[in-house]
């Protein structure tokens, strides 16, 4: 039977459920402890969590209880894992990073790798920081080292002098702070391939990227570092794989458009 269910505030952050495993974190009303809701809000993993995440595409997410984490697949089965103790990325309590291309990026003691979905380590810890896989690749650094890493855990340097600070992969780059705070991109060789010459950038999805320019307007570029959009909005975010659009800001408005610019 269905239960009244209360789409509480990190809901509203994501503003969807996972669209490739239709479920999403509930509480049911009244209630204090979460639990996970298909598309038509059927309640299909008891609330029992104090704390848990949202799915993800590779079908588990993680959950918090007696002070450490574990992981859970969709019909809420605890995953065994020959770690234990470790930690997670976590942007803010929000956006937490599990597993992705079958790997979690885990922080053992004071050290980052990456956990297979057997719970088993696939890339020792030796990282001081990484980022979550992306199309097969993610960045690490080690002291003033960077890298990019595959799936098997084989290192390509980034030796780029300009290249200050890495962020995640998407659709085969990866934005990176330069020296002077300006934003650019590397492959997946690691080598430059749009420069930093923008004061912030997002991720590439459907072949676009957002990128504010020095007068601090914002508009979308492709993957040759051009134009496609012209910098014109006050603010933009990524675009949705699914539905094609993106939000952007004129003035104190926020709208949606697609990759033609039309509203």
């Amino acid at each position: 039977m269905k239960l009244l269910i209360n789409l509480v505030l990190l809901l509203l952050i994501t503003q969807k459920i996972n669209s490739q495993t239709l479920i999403a974190q509930a509480k049911p009303m009244g209630g204090k402890l979460w639990g996970y809701i298909d598309i038509t809000g059927n309640l299909v993993i008891p609330a029992k969590y104090a704390t848990c995440y949202e799915f993800t595409e590779d079908g588990f997410a993680a959950i918090y209880e007696a002070k450490q984490y574990h992981f859970i697949n969709k019909k809420g089965e605890k995953i065994i894992t020959e770690l234990s103790g470790f930690k997670l990325i976590d942007g803010f309590g929000i956006n937490l990073k599990g597993y992705n291309n079958g790997l979690a990026p885990v922080k053992i003691g004071t050290s980052w790798g990456y956990m297979d979905v057997q719970g088993k380590e696939s890339i020792k810890p030796s990282y001081d920081k990484v980022s979550e896989f992306n199309g097969g690749y993610a960045v690490a650094s080690r002291g003033e080292k960077k890298f990019v890493l595959d799936l098997k855990g084989n290192e390509i340097p980034v030796t780029d002098t300009k290249v200050f600070a890495l962020k995640h992969f998407s659709e085969g780059l990866a934005p990176f702070d330069g020296q002077d705070k300006k934003n650019g991109f590397i492959d997946i060789s690691g080598k430059v391939v749009i420069e930093p010459d923008f004061m912030s950038v997002g991720y590439f999805v459907n072949d676009l990227a957002w990128a504010k320019t020095t007068e601090l307007t914002v508009g979308y570029i492709n993957k040759k570092g051009e134009w496609v959009i012209k910098p014109q909005f006050t603010a933009a975010k990524d675009f949705d794989a699914q539905s094609g659009m993106a939000r952007v800001k004129i003035a104190e408005t926020w709208a949606y458009i697609d990759k033609t610019e039309r509203f």
